[in-house]
């Protein structure tokens, strides 16, 4: 099982209709303790072991192997979404890094095999793994080698597909490109799969953070804000905003 790095998220998850009039599911979320993704009934879903009480767990994996022995030693509980995080990191096996898209397809068809729904969060590093099938140019930037090497195929059948460019949101105009084009990719190859993005309380302001969330609403089904336990207030802030 996967222990993510010490941070919590926050998850703005619009539900259906025009971009501007979506009603929206809150995710909050408290990675400090574990890789634990937890829905509520109330239509908020936490990160975290200290999820509110008639909540299910999500785990989130950073290998295929992981779910598998999960799924051996009946060690999902009520689960009814698991995670894939394959990163350039020691946590993905190294087979899996350098054919991520087999590897995220993969777990998505081990995930439907036991009627669980998956999210694959693939890191737009994966094309700098050593002896990756699909690799980084010189000159390439992430976000061009990520959509030259076509790792959005890899959520083919998958209920969610992350997209990690929280990094990217001071410079709006290539944040928003990516996340465009990646979403034309995700339409053509899977169009019941929906699309989310990252962003950073770390990065912008509330101001031009809440504005850059609105825009990244027109192309993504949600945003997942990235913070600090300290920073949960504003990104609530944020998400009040963007749900006006």
């Amino acid at each position: 099982m996967a222990c993510l790095a010490a941070l919590a998220t926050i998850l703005v998850a619009p539900i259906a209709g025009a971009s501007g009039r979506r009603q929206a599911t809150w995710i909050i979320s408290d990675q400090t303790s574990s890789g634990w993704v937890s829905p509520a009934v109330s239509g908020v879903l936490w990160y975290g072991t200290t999820a509110a009480p008639s909540t299910r767990a999500v785990p989130i994996f950073t290998s295929v192997s992981g779910l598998r022995h999960a799924l051996a030693t009946k060690a999902l509980g009520k689960a009814r979404l698991v995670a894939y995080d394959p990163e350039k990191w020691s946590r993905t096996p190294i087979a899996e890094q350098q054919r991520p898209i087999s590897a995220m397809r993969a777990f998505t068809a081990l995930a439907h095999g036991h009627h669980l729904g998956s999210i694959v969060v693939p890191g737009r590093d994966l094309p700098l793994a050593p002896g990756a099938s699909c690799t980084k140019f010189r000159g390439e930037t992430l976000d061009q080698a990520f959509l030259a090497c076509g790792l959005t195929f890899g959520a083919v059948g998958a209920t969610y597909l992350v997209l990690q460019v929280a990094s990217e949101e001071s410079t709006p105009t290539a944040f928003l490109d990516v996340l465009r084009e990646v979403g034309q990719q995700l339409h053509l190859a899977s169009p019941r799969t929906r699309l989310m993005v990252t962003l950073s309380t770390s990065g912008l302001k509330f101001g031009p953070l809440s504005a850059l969330a609105r825009r990244a609403s027109i192309y993504a089904s949600g945003i997942e804000l990235n913070t600090t336990p300290l920073g949960v207030p504003e990104a609530r802030h944020v998400i009040a905003a963007v749900g006006s």
